[in-house]
């Protein structure tokens, strides 16, 4: 899987506060992730993700 910043960032209206760009971020690397790792369970993702989001912001 192959997400950049600017792929997330892009996924959303950029003007919205600050406290839901996290979700708007969560969802779109979650969505990527169980597309691409079909088999792989909520937890897994979830851990995933919040490492992907800490990482990139």
């Amino acid at each position: 899987m192959h997400v950049s910043k600017a792929d997330i960032e892009n996924s959303y209206d950029s003007s919205i506060p600050d406290e839901m760009k996290y979700f708007n971020r969560s969802e779109y690397i979650k969505k990527a992730l169980k597309e691409e790792f079909t088999d792989m369970n909520d937890t897994i993702i979830d851990f995933i993700n919040d490492k992907y989001i800490e990482k990139l912001f």
